[in-house]
C-alpha cells in the first residue's frame, strides 16, 4: 500500500509476521480489470489517442485513491468472529512491560442486548481455558454495563458490539491508568474513545489511536507500531 501524501495513517506492512495466515494477499492484479487495462495500455502503447490516454491515467488515479481510501478506513462494527478474538488477544503482548502470569480480559457487554450477548459467547468459546500470550494466560471476564467501575482493576478491556452508547463512560473510566481497550468497531478508534480496532476480514487489519493511546496512558512496542496502522 502507497499512504497518501495528506494522510496520517500508517500503511499495514506485514501482518502475517504477526498474526499468522489470516489476511489475503494483494497486487497489481487484484486491481479492477478496466484500470488495470487502462494502466498496461498506458504503459505499452505508445501510439494511444493523447486524450484517451489522459482520460485512462485519470480514472486509474481516482480508482487508486479511492480503494486506498477505503482500505485505510476499516470496518465499522459487524458481528465478532473468532478469528476477529484471536487477532484481539494476540496484540496483548506488545504492549510496553505486559503483565506475566494469568491475566484477565475484561469483556463489557449489555446483557439486554442480544448481539452483546452473541459476542460475549464467541469470546467465551474462543479463550475457554485460556490463551497462552508470551508469558501471560489471557482468561476472560464479563463485566456489565452497570458495573464499569470495576474496569479500573484490568489492564486489557474488550469493548463488545452493542456497547456504543457507553464508550464515553469506558473511556472515563479507563483513561490515565495503562488499561488498553479493543474493540472490533473500527468507529469507537476513530473517535479516541478505544485505543485499539481490530478486524480479521477480509485481511487482518490492526488500527491504533495515537489519542487515546496518550490519555490511557498506554505505549506499543516499535516493531509492533511499524507493522499496524495509527491515525
Amino acid at each position: 500500500m502507497i499512504p497518501l501524501p495528506w494522510s496520517d495513517t500508517r500503511p499495514i506492512l506485514d501482518t502475517d509476521a504477526l498474526f499468522g495466515q489470516m489476511s489475503q494477499p494483494v497486487g497489481p492484479m487484484s486491481l479492477p480489470m478496466p484500470l488495470w487495462s487502462d494502466m498496461t495500455g498506458m504503459a505499452l502503447n505508445p501510439w494511444n489517442d493523447l486524450d484517451g490516454r489522459r482520460r485512462g491515467f485519470r480514472r486509474a488515479i481516482l480508482a487508486v485513491a479511492v480503494a486506498l481510501l477505503s482500505a485505510m478506513a476499516g470496518p465499522s462494527h459487524a458481528e465478532t468472529t473468532a478469528k476477529d478474538i484471536l487477532v484481539a488477544v494476540r496484540t496483548l503482548g506488545f504492549v510496553v512491560h505486559p503483565p506475566t502470569g494469568t491475566v484477565a480480559l475484561a469483556i463489557v457487554v449489555d446483557p439486554a442486548l442480544a448481539q452483546s450477548t452473541t459476542d460475549l459467547q464467541t469470546v467465551n468459546t474462543v479463550l475457554d481455558g485460556g490463551i497462552p500470550i508470551g508469558a501471560m494466560v489471557v482468561r476472560p471476564v464479563a463485566i456489565a454495563v452497570t458495573e464499569l467501575d470495576r474496569l479500573a482493576d484490568f489492564r486489557f478491556v474488550l469493548v463488545m458490539g452493542g456497547v456504543q452508547s457507553y464508550r464515553q463512560a469506558i473511556f472515563d473510566r479507563t483513561r490515565g491508568r495503562g488499561i488498553v481497550t479493543i474493540s472490533t468497531d473500527f468507529d469507537c478508534v476513530r473517535a479516541g474513545l478505544c485505543v485499539l480496532g481490530v478486524a480479521a476480514e477480509p485481511r487482518v487489519q490492526v488500527l491504533v489511536s495515537r489519542a487515546a493511546c496518550m490519555a490511557a496512558a498506554v505505549e506499543f512496542l516499535v516493531a509492533f507500531r511499524m507493522m499496524i496502522s495509527e491515525m
